[in-house]
């Protein structure tokens, strides 16, 4: 069975202000858009992530950035003013 959709501890980060560093699989179902900052990485190896880890450990105003992507992202992809228009259009 193939599954599909978002993992909902991904976007609960993201609204808690937590950038997400995770497997290409914990980001299946998140919209990717090249004209939009992500507020998550997605690594493909053991010392891909512990990379990642360390650069928002080490540099505080990328962590900082990072951050406030988790804000505009969800806003961007998962606001209620986003489904409120996406529902009229469909007229659910």
């Amino acid at each position: 069975m193939l599954l599909r959709g978002l993992k909902i501890k991904t976007i609960e980060s993201l609204a808690n202000g937590i950038p997400v560093i995770g497997a290409y699989e914990a980001f299946r179902g998140m919209p990717v858009d090249k004209k939009t900052s992500l507020p998550f990485i997605a690594v493909a190896s053991e010392s891909a992530f512990l990379h990642a880890i360390e650069a928002l450990c080490s540099d505080r105003k990328y962590l900082e950035e990072m951050q406030a992507c988790c804000d505009l992202y969800l806003d961007e992809y998962f606001s209620e003013k986003m489904y409120s228009e996406f529902w009229r259009r469909v007229k659910l």
